[in-house]
């Protein structure tokens, strides 16, 4: 499947972004811009492209290839989709324009303007409120998203993704009295759950903010987490990163050091996933008197949160929590870790 942009630009430079459910291979003017195949699932992907006259802007396309490699999908080439969003970006003050194509943000928005028109029709439903605000995330309509997935637990507490992106986008937002509820509420209704997915996001919800509630309760389902992912390989990398920061959350630095640089050296690394281990490593490394260590962690996270969409320029994906946890982490380390 190919998405393409081939509008003239200004010589400069740009990047390019991507999101999407596959592996990519990203051509620029045919030429391939970046070694081998991305993998990731709902992954956000960068290459830089350079425009160097007015004769390569007129000539100008760009295309996002994506195949189905069967390492990935075996047998299975439907499983490969158009990206989310299909971003091309200026850098520098000489490049002044700016496309979308995909799946980009003002076609969120347009979701988002459906969804509501609905909701002005029918009567609201938790579910339908909770979608709304998964789509507002997205478009970055953020106080409206924390909005509506507030009504959506409300009428039904029920659903644990609505407590998850409520919690992760009040975080963000600085507004700590209705995170500080919405983790209590979370913790009461899922704490004795066995699914490992709803674990994941209660304790990457509920550990985001420092002093969370019930830490060391917070700590053991960490703890079970890791275990029982490494027992089924899945999605051990995640459960890796929800106990660096429950180590980091209880004062435990070495081993929040520990589980954070291991994140570092998974398959299938995501960026969201890599700057919010760096983070956690720059703060424990700095409360081990690591400073140099801290630093250059701090660096990285940074380069790498700097490389995700940009709220209310793009879409920022199929899990926008994730934009939103690096972003609130990220802010931490920085107050924590000085140059």
């Amino acid at each position: 499947m190919i998405a393409t942009a081939a509008p003239p630009l200004p010589p400069g430079k740009y990047q390019v972004h991507y999101s999407l459910q596959g592996r990519s291979r990203v051509a620029y003017n045919g030429s391939q811009l970046i070694d081998g195949w991305t993998a990731q699932a709902t992954n956000n992907t960068i290459a830089t492209i350079t425009v160097s006259d007015a004769a390569a802007a007129n000539e100008f396309r760009i295309e996002a290839e994506f195949v189905a490699d069967p390492s990935f999908f075996p047998g299975d080439s439907s499983q490969v989709q158009i990206p989310s969003y299909f971003e091309v970006e200026p850098l520098g003050d000489d490049a002044n324009a700016m496309l979308t194509a995909g799946q980009g943000v003002s076609q969120m928005e347009g979701k988002v303007e459906e969804v509501s028109d609905q909701l002005s029709h029918d009567t609201p439903t938790a579910g339908s409120l909770r979608d709304l605000g998964f789509f507002e995330i997205r478009a970055g309509r953020f106080a409206d998203a924390e909005q509506h997935l507030g009504k959506s637990i409300q009428l039904d507490g029920s659903e644990h993704f609505a407590w998850y992106w409520r919690g992760c986008v009040s975080a963000y937002l600085g507004h700590t009295d209705a995170y500080r509820s919405n983790c209590s509420g979370m913790f009461k209704a899922f704490a004795g759950t066995s699914d490992q997915a709803i674990v994941d996001r209660m304790l990457k919800t509920c550990l985001l903010l420092p002093s969370p509630q019930e830490p060391q309760r917070l700590m053991e389902l960490a703890n079970g987490y890791l275990l029982k992912s490494r027992q089924t390989s899945d999605d051990v990398p995640f459960a890796k990163l929800c106990h660096a920061l429950a180590c980091y959350r209880c004062g435990d630095n070495a081993a929040s050091l520990t589980s954070a640089r291991a994140c570092e050296g998974d398959a299938f690394d995501e960026p969201v996933r890599t700057a919010a281990a760096e983070t956690l490593v720059a703060m424990a490394a700095e409360h081990l008197s690591r400073h140099d260590q801290a630093v250059a962690a701090l660096r990285k996270a940074r380069s790498l949160v700097d490389r995700l969409p940009r709220a209310g320029k793009a879409d920022l994906g199929n899990n926008p929590e994730d934009w939103l946890i690096c972003h609130v982490l990220l802010q931490e380390a920085e107050h924590e870790v000085r140059p």
